[in-house]
């Protein structure tokens, strides 16, 4: 609480020293009715993220019990882990987008766009090279070898978050142009293919059932 009062404070003196058209002002009701339009659709893609991104483990659990749902999690932790880092680095390209995007650059923008995605290519290749290599290794000696799903399993989470990085670049530059429509149906569609096929491959392949039915839905 003390954190967030803090940032809040300064925050607001940063803004109010700084940003000329900062304070009250007139309210223009037309204006205010299309941010809560956007507003709305940010939530819809919150929403849809979610059973994109966090249905995975419960149905999982649901069809085919939580020992398996203990070897996803732990095989998928490096994986996960390289997430993060990558879209930390990524995003750190992202705001001056933004930019180009007001400015009407938009040749630009695509050539900036084309290089965020071969510097993405370039980080899955050489650190998802690594996983491959060492995840059982580094599993064995972090829990035990048994929760190891295995080197095919591996390698489907590995590309199943490889996708997803993708999805995200283009993702957040859809959030700029604050176009949100589009991306939220398709995002909906390709979790409900994902979730349906979950239901159809899991009772027979397990988590590798789970894996392509991911990777399906979100080609969409």
């Amino acid at each position: 609480v003390f954190i967030m009062l803090s940032m809040g404070i300064t925050i607001y003196f940063i803004m109010n020293t700084y940003v000329p058209w900062f304070g009250w002002g007139e309210i223009d009701l037309k204006k205010s009715l299309f941010f809560f339009k956007t507003s709305g659709w940010f939530i819809g893609w919150t929403g849809t993220r979610l059973l994109l991104l966090n249905t995975d483990k419960v149905i999982l659990g649901y069809l085919a019990g939580p020992v398996l749902v203990t070897q996803y999690v732990i095989t998928q932790y490096l994986a996960n882990a390289v997430h993060g880092i990558v879209k930390n680095i990524i995003n750190g390209v992202f705001p001056g987008i933004g930019k180009l995007y007001g400015n009407r650059e938009y040749e630009k923008l695509m050539k900036v766009r084309k290089h965020v995605m071969l510097l993405t290519w370039l980080f899955a290749v050489s650190i998802g090279s690594v996983i491959i290599l060492f995840n059982e290794s580094f599993i064995e000696l972090w829990v035990t070898e048994s929760e190891y799903a295995g080197q095919l399993v591996n390698l489907l989470i590995l590309l199943s978050v490889i996708q997803y990085l993708f999805i995200q670049n283009d993702s957040v530059i859809i959030d700029t142009t604050l176009e949100l429509s589009q991306k939220v149906y398709f995002g909906l569609v390709a979790a409900i293919i994902s979730v349906g096929l979950m239901f159809a491959t899991i009772p027979n392949y397990g988590i590798a059932g789970l894996c392509l039915s991911m990777m399906i839905g979100r080609s969409v």
